[in-house]
């Protein structure tokens, strides 16, 4: 110790130098480290020897990649239709009253002026568009330079293509997945179906009606001033003028149109009260709809009660909900028994204080209440209704121990409810099955009926312009073949009837082989080629048409002697005892359909058209790049292409020899429903299965997943044999 210090003595230690380095972490390694945060995370961390590269993460952009932002446009139109937007909205889930499921929107850009076409089907845009290109030009003298749509089929197609092309019109598309970039008209459907729901809400009107309200929707939004425009009205903008509104009404409020132009009776009233559906553009009145009689009056005469709506009177509080999204709800299917009429008490006559008991029948029951249903709702109903009688059913004062009054005593008793089955078919599939009228059995039944009697008007008029026979007087050596008339209401795919079809049909089961018929054989199609043909026209892009040939066996030649009786109900007055000498074929007739198939088949292999070696009921054409496919089953043909022009002239030369009727786009063949969007096809068959359970009585039946318990063993000796095997041959048949 020195001066209060403790020496240290340096030398006995080593001198070895040491140094510390830090290395640099780069910050894609720290970003990877911490499961990849977002760069401005990282800068917030408190993370050592850190570089200030941020470097491109491939590993991000696959994980987390979103749209990126949309931009506010700087440029827009400066004339009337420089810019058109477009879309289609659909389909509706609930059909309009008249059949239509979609509806096209075109708007001006400049303008902000809308115009709504309901359409049955998309394809239908091909047809609105061109027309409504030519009334742009004659009413306005305007042209389109910019035609902004969607990538749908609907647009992108060969037909608008070349109208595009050939007008000079550029036509925008919005990438796919990116409805952004059409945001004008998307936009324009929301203010377009919330308006419109809000009209039918208002005034309890049928969801049915959606198309009269978007209509008017459209109608009362080109009118109204908006911030866009300096709160002009698109009607302003485009007409110069700003619209008045003084013969605006309530949607779906009671109007009175006068009736007297119409041809009514002197002594029916001038008007009835009709609902108030909307304006007209192309008269200047009114639309009204009466419900009773579903018709519809355009009239500038109409007298409106604004505070009054028919249809709120008409159903339940429950309806007034939107019904596009209609769910499938089971429901027994149910029959309801008659309140049996009581039989009357004999009355003492010492006894006049007994009451004779009065019981009406279910239906008069509902008749009443729904008179008096009537009669709160509507004004136009007599102030003194007939009220409803009350079954009254009075026990002897001697037999009566309780002050209460039970439903025995007055007679409202619930009606029986017999339920057919434990496992029904949901009641929005069988309705319309249930709903459609009968077939006749006979000719004495179709006469009873207008609507029997104009088909089998319009069969007799078929089968004499196509001179299908001849009278001639009757030989004993002649094989008279009979006739007899069938009849087949026609429905749509949705189930509504398109027509009644009557069908003069020969009993072929009496013609004699060798005397009056040879051949038979006609071709029949097979299920794999109408997938293939819908597979190839789904896969290129193509539309696939189809066509009916009205009285197809009628085109038939008959190379054989064949005589027939004249058809019941349609006898010549003049030569009752004459036959009909046949020179084209008819239905029913054994060779009908070989006649028929050869017709057609030699004519159009006369046209070009090859015959297919695997499958006769198909045909193709080449013709330079362009390739064509028709098949026929019957009177039924589908045809696709390459070629839109090729397929329209084709039609034009089918429909000057053949009578056909041009079904546009493919959805109904051959029991099968088809719909088609724009990289699906989907097929079912709904109705037919139902309507095979309808008719064989298995509406009711289980479901199961398989047909046949798994593992069962059969014997062609199990069993006991059926008394009539015609009606099992048939279901299967038609399986």
């Amino acid at each position: 110790m020195k001066d209060g210090l403790y020496p240290i003595n340096l030398q006995q230690f080593s001198t070895i130098p040491v140094s510390f380095l830090a290395n640099k972490v780069s910050s894609s390694l720290w970003h990877a480290r911490l499961g990849h945060p977002q760069a401005r995370i990282l800068t917030k961390l408190c993370l050592p020897a850190m570089d200030k590269q941020n470097a491109f993460c491939e590993s991000c952009v696959l994980g987390k990649s979103t749209k990126l932002p949309f931009e506010s446009r700087k440029s827009y139109a400066t004339t009337f239709l420089h810019t058109l937007h477009s879309d289609v909205w659909g389909p509706a889930s609930v059909p309009s009253f008249d059949g239509n499921r979609f509806y096209l929107i075109l708007v001006d850009e400049y303008s902000q002026y809308i115009w709504l076409f309901p359409m049955h089907r998309k394809s239908d845009v091909a047809i609105i568009f061109p027309s409504f290109l030519k009334q742009m030009e004659t009413q306005f003298d305007a042209h389109v330079k910019i035609f902004q749509s969607d990538g749908g089929g609907e647009f992108v197609n060969q037909s608008l293509q070349n109208l595009f092309k050939t007008n000079g019109i550029i036509h925008r598309i919005s990438c796919p997945g990116t409805p952004e970039q059409n945001g004008l008209a998307e936009r324009r459907h929301r203010h377009i179906v919330e308006t419109g729901l809000t009209l039918l809400s208002h005034a309890s009107v049928p969801i049915k009606f959606w198309t009269a309200a978007f209509r008017t929707a459209v109608f009362l939004i080109n009118r109204l001033s908006t911030s866009v425009l300096g709160y002009k009205s698109p009607h302003e903008v485009v007409f110069g003028s700003a619209p008045t509104y003084d013969s605006f009404r309530v949607f779906g409020c009671s109007c009175y149109p006068l009736l007297a132009p119409f041809g009514r009776s002197k002594l029916d009233f001038k008007s009835t009260r009709c609902v108030f559906l909307g304006y007209f553009t192309n008269h200047k009145g009114y639309i009204c709809f009466e419900p009773r009689t579903h018709r519809f009056y355009i009239s500038r005469h109409v007298k409106f009660n604004e505070l009054q709506f028919p249809y709120r009177c008409m159903q339940p509080p429950d309806t007034h909900a939107s019904q596009f999204q209609i769910k499938a709800l089971p429901r027994l299917l149910k029959t309801v028994a008659e309140k049996s009429i009581a039989t009357a008490t004999q009355v003492s006559a010492h006894d006049p204080a007994t009451i004779v008991p009065h019981t009406e029948t279910a239906q008069e029951a509902s008749a009443s209440q729904s008179a008096v249903s009537a009669s709160l709702c509507s004004s136009s109903v007599a102030e003194n209704p007939v009220p409803p009688v009350i079954s009254l059913a009075t026990a002897p004062p001697s037999q009566r121990q309780h002050h209460m009054i039970t439903r025995t005593q007055t007679g409202k008793l619930k009606p029986k409810v017999f339920i057919s089955s434990r496992h029904p078919i949901p009641a929005c599939f069988i309705a319309d099955l249930v709903a459609q009228p009968q077939e006749p059995s006979s000719v004495q039944q179709a006469l009873q009926h207008p609507h029997w009697i104009q088909a089998m008007q319009a069969e007799m008029d078929a089968l004499h312009n196509n001179k299908t026979w001849t009278l001639v007087p009757r030989q004993a050596n002649m094989n008279i073949i009979s006739s007899k008339w069938v009849f087949k209401i026609k429905t749509r795919s949705d189930g509504s009837i398109e027509r009644y079809k009557a069908r003069l049909v020969a009993r072929g089961f009496s013609q004699q082989p060798g005397l009056d018929y040879d051949e038979t054989f006609s071709p029949v199609i097979k299920p794999s080629t109408i997938r293939l043909i819908l597979t190839i026209g789904l896969s290129h892009g193509w539309s696939v048409k189809q066509l009916d040939v009205s009285n197809a066996f009628l085109h038939g030649d008959l190379q054989e002697q064949v005589y027939l009786a004249q058809p019941p109900g349609f006898e010549d007055s003049s030569h009752p005892d004459y036959v009909c000498h046949l020179h084209k074929a008819l239905y029913g007739l054994k060779q009908a359909p070989r006649a028929w198939y050869l017709k057609f088949s030699n004519y159009i292999q006369q046209m070009g058209f090859t015959r297919c070696p695997y499958d006769q009921s198909l045909f193709y054409l080449h013709q330079g790049p362009d390739i064509l496919f028709l098949l026929i089953y019957v009177d039924d043909i589908l045809l696709t292409g390459s070629s839109s022009s090729q397929i329209i002239k084709l039609i034009a030369h089918l429909f000057v020899v053949f009578h056909m009727k041009d079904l546009g786009d493919i959805h109904y063949f051959l029991g099968l429903q088809i719909t088609r969007d724009e990289s699906t096809i989907t097929i079912i068959q709904t109705r037919y299965l139902l309507s095979l359970l309808q008719k064989f009585g298995l509406d009711g039946a289980k479901p199961v997943s398989t047909p046949l318990a798994a593992g069962s063993s059969m014997s062609a000796t199990d069993g006991v044999p059926l008394a009539d095997p015609s009606h099992y041959r048939c279901l299967v048949g038609s399986l």
